[in-house]
């Protein structure tokens, strides 16, 4: 279960995965050490997966975004699954 600090930083980093551990743990209100044992403790929960970057397509000369709905033949799915993992102008796939 998450607790009320652990909510305010994941709020937090949805608005900034860049901030800085001070900066971070000076919001939630927390020491740095304190904010930094709960982010390892959040990633080893499997609750932060990752931190990122959010990029314009258009920005770096994309000029065309599409949604493709894709029906793998039976017992194929994995394979897609591979591909779309290995191709980086996936930016998302959902089941």
């Amino acid at each position: 279960m998450l607790d009320n600090l652990d909510r305010r930083l994941l709020d937090i980093l949805s608005l900034n995965a860049r901030i800085s551990l001070k900066e971070l743990a000076q919001e939630a209100g927390l020491s740095s050490p304190s904010t930094a044992d709960r982010l390892r403790r959040l990633e080893d929960r499997g609750v932060i997966t990752g931190f990122t970057v959010s990029i314009n397509p258009a920005a770096l000369g994309y000029a065309l975004q599409a949604i493709v709905r894709v029906r793998p033949m039976p017992g194929m799915l994995h394979i897609v699954e591979k591909m779309i993992q290995e191709t980086p102008e996936f930016v998302d796939a959902t089941r």
